[in-house]
């Protein structure tokens, strides 16, 4: 595992580190990620995984935290009180269709929202973070 900033993978000169400790150049990191297909973490405040990109198909439990804090406990439809301890970790954009597994596109939803949201009769209209709408396709 190889460890870097954003910046160094998009061009900083700082060292990236192995799992080791050991430091490597930042050209040798970023010709690593590009041959052996780059699995990013994204990190949160306290060093906590946030999103894993395309290579992890579930949410995990900080990003789960994350989205019951965004959205208030709550389901994240905006007209929904169901409580989101209960509710699904989504795909706001299908992970088939190439979603990713991050918060800008995740979201507790309830069973009953989340068919909907599955739905290819229904569309996802983000209204602001946390909340979004569910329509009937016209």
């Amino acid at each position: 595992m190889v460890t870097m900033d954003l910046a160094t993978l998009l061009g900083d000169l700082r060292a990236a580190h192995l799992d080791t400790g050991q430091a490597i150049s930042p050209g040798l990191t970023r010709r690593l990620a590009a041959r052996h297909g780059l699995i990013p973490a994204v990190l949160g405040t306290h060093s906590e995984v946030l999103d894993l990109g395309r290579k992890a198909r579930l949410h995990n439990a900080k990003q789960r935290l994350a989205m019951f804090i965004t959205q208030h406990g709550t389901c994240a439809v905006q007209t929904c009180d169901r409580p989101a301890a209960t509710a699904q970790a989504a795909h706001l954009i299908a992970w088939q269709h190439g979603g990713h597994t991050n918060l800008t596109h995740g979201a507790l939803l309830c069973s009953r929202h989340h068919t909907l949201a599955d739905h290819p009769d229904y569309r996802i209209e983000h209204l602001r973070p946390g909340r979004i709408h569910i329509h009937r396709r016209q």
